[in-house]
């Protein structure tokens, strides 16, 4: 445990690039789930 996060560029990068992923993946299950819907009626 010697070693602590940082909040260098690279790290940021990287927590930026995770916040995308599970934004992208938020907006792909509601466009599928709408899609289903739609397809049930």
């Amino acid at each position: 445990m010697d070693e602590l996060l940082c909040n260098d560029a690279s790290y940021m990068e990287t927590l930026e690039r995770v916040k995308q992923e599970i934004s992208g993946s938020r907006a792909r299950a509601v466009l599928a789930v709408n899609s289903e819907v739609v397809c049930m009626y």
